[in-house]
């Protein structure tokens, strides 16, 4: 039986011309989209950095929301720690996204 492959033309996963493994005109016709070509790390990076900046400005607003309803006229030993866990909480997400974004494409498929 015939492979699908066109003559002349490479697997997907086979380094181009530029050494990388997705040809940007395959997947750019929908050919590559199909199997998932990995991100290139400083895409992810890119990407990464805004989410987290995003997710830290939104996060600062809310945590400063929150504590300024609830922890005024509280006892300091409350306030304390209100303040200490809305200050540390961020770090959570925060590591998950640093994580995503120092993942490498090769070995982690995506």
């Amino acid at each position: 039986m015939g492979s699908s492959i066109a003559p002349g033309a490479r697997p997907l996963n086979a380094p181009s011309q530029h050494g990388r493994g997705c040809d940007l005109a395959r997947i750019s016709s929908g050919v590559g989209v199909a199997y998932g070509c990995a991100m290139h790390i400083r895409t992810r990076k890119l990407i990464g950095t805004i989410v987290l900046v995003a997710f830290v400005v939104v996060y600062m607003l809310i945590a400063m929301a929150v504590t300024a309803v609830w922890l005024p006229g509280s006892p300091v030993a409350l306030q304390l720690l209100g303040y200490a866990t809305a200050g540390l909480l961020w770090i959570v997400p925060a590591g998950v996204i640093i994580r995503w974004m120092s993942r490498n494409p090769q070995a982690a498929g995506s």
